[in-house]
């Protein structure tokens, strides 16, 4: 994959928006101007994309670095978010209707939020487990920290967003 950055091509609106998307997630796993690679899981769900496993094994190989600076990742990563592919292989976006579904599932009384205790056992049990460090930068996200709950309303909405 060739690594031209978007930058060139700002005064286009829908990439300036892209650019902004991109930038604002490099910040919130950012520490002094790079991002650890191990954190691309995150920031590529946090852009609303479902990686596998292997494409992030791939992705890891092609930064070539453990950490990245934002103008390295840009080049990557926006063409990613733009086609929701890489490897050969789509990274499905879930629907703003999808995500309310499965959070709905684990809300069976329609309380509007789901305990982050229960929701951290889940993702570590079910499906393709997440590590710690996956499940605290998603709580960091979707967390209402001063109740300790997802308030998945909220959280979809602003994954919805991005």
């Amino acid at each position: 994959m060739s690594s031209t950055p978007i930058a060139i091509l700002e005064s286009d609106p829908e990439l300036e928006a892209l650019r902004k998307k991109l930038r604002e997630a490099f910040h919130i796993f950012e520490s002094e101007g790079i991002i650890d690679v191990e954190d691309l899981g995150n920031i590529l769900r946090y852009l609303g994309l479902n990686p596998t496993q292997k494409q992030l094994e791939t992705l890891k190989e092609e930064m070539a670095d453990q950490f990245v600076p934002f103008e390295k990742f840009e080049a990557i990563i926006s063409k990613i978010v733009l086609t929701s592919t890489y490897d050969g292989v789509g990274m499905a976006r879930d629907t703003e209707t999808t995500l309310l579904k499965a959070f709905e599932v684990l809300d069976p009384e329609r309380k509007g939020y789901v305990d982050s205790e229960k929701m951290v056992r889940l993702l570590k049990t079910y499906g393709e487990p997440m590590n710690d460090e996956e499940i605290n930068a998603f709580l960091k996200v979707a967390e209402d920290q001063q109740n300790k709950v997802i308030r998945y309303e909220e959280y979809v909405t602003k994954l919805s967003s991005q």
